[in-house]
């Protein structure tokens, strides 16, 4: 009986019209009434969900556009990196060139202060110390030995 029971029960909704035409009723059983509020939940909730999803991809993709412009310039700036190491590089083979450069005219300045101590016009050692060819050099120049343009 209580199935039976729940199967009448039943939500009216009257309709009265300001003027005197007859009322309208309308049974809606209990059941399509529950469902319909189940259905209105469940699309409310949906719709949050939905509202919640959208907003955390939004910030997500504000935070990936971010990103990506840090990218760019941290790019940029390792690009100009680069270019500038590639630049120190071709300056630093310059200077290797001109330290061999100099190095050669120093071992030839070096056979000519060692012919100059065997001579004893010198009478110093020469050592293979960049300091020492430097002070023998100046004392050879000061002494009017050697030009002063090696």
């Amino acid at each position: 009986m209580s199935s039976n029971n729940n199967s009448k029960r039943c939500f009216t909704v009257m309709i009265v019209p300001h003027s005197e035409e007859a009322t309208y009723s309308l049974r809606i059983p209990l059941y399509l009434v529950q469902a319909a509020v189940v259905l209105l939940v469940l699309g409310v909730t949906g719709f949050c969900v939905l509202g919640y999803s959208y907003l955390k991809v939004a910030a997500e993709a504000r935070e990936a556009e971010t990103l990506r412009q840090l990218s760019r310039a941290q790019q940029e700036e390792i690009d100009a990196l680069a270019i500038e190491t590639q630049r120190m590089m071709e300056q630093v083979h310059a200077i290797d060139d001109l330290v061999e450069l100099v190095t050669e005219r120093l071992e030839i300045e070096r056979v000519k202060l060692m012919m100059l101590c065997r001579t004893n016009l010198l009478k110093a050692t020469v050592l293979r110390h960049p300091y020492t060819v430097t002070i023998l050099l100046t004392v050879a120049h000061h002494q009017r030995i050697l030009p002063r343009q090696l």
